[in-house]
């Protein structure tokens, strides 16, 4: 059997995605993408990161809301940054290809089957009271995934 390599999205609707609402401004995993088995995700400094975040109050998230993307391991305890602590403000265009926001990593790196992607975010809604829906926000990462083939 071999192996293909093909462009893949990661978003807040691929399979394997456990999903939470904010904790307000505290750091919190909002969307955790575990690798699926006989997957690897091929992270390049070139790939993407957008997102948009609406609050509890049905209002877009405020534009000092901190997001950051992380790499765990298989038993979701270390983790390293993909792209540091930004305010949503930097991360929110999926449209403009000036303001689009590549992975903060040096080079490739392969995420195994079992180990996550993450998104955090810190930061309460624009009312104040309360903070994300993660129901009506989404991201997505526009990378490359490599799977098993039959052949």
């Amino acid at each position: 059997m071999g192996n293909i390599e093909e462009r893949f999205e990661v978003s807040s609707l691929s399979t394997g995605i456990t999903e939470a609402d904010g904790g307000g401004a505290t750091w919190k995993d909002i969307w955790d993408f575990r690798v699926p088995l006989n997957i690897r995700i091929v992270l390049k400094p070139t790939d993407i990161f957008s997102c948009y975040l609406d609050g509890d109050d049905a209002a877009e998230m405020p534009a000092t809301t901190q997001v950051r993307l992380l790499h765990r391991d298989v038993a979701n305890e270390q983790s390293k940054p993909l792209i540091r602590a930004m305010l949503y403000a930097q991360l929110k265009d999926f449209q403009d290809k000036d303001k689009i926001i590549r992975l903060q990593i040096p080079k490739a790196l392969v995420i195994g089957p079992s180990e996550h992607i993450v998104v955090q975010v810190n930061g309460a809604d624009a009312t104040g009271t309360g903070d994300i829906d993660a129901s009506d926000s989404y991201f997505k990462v526009v990378t490359n995934r490599i799977r098993r083939s039959l052949d």
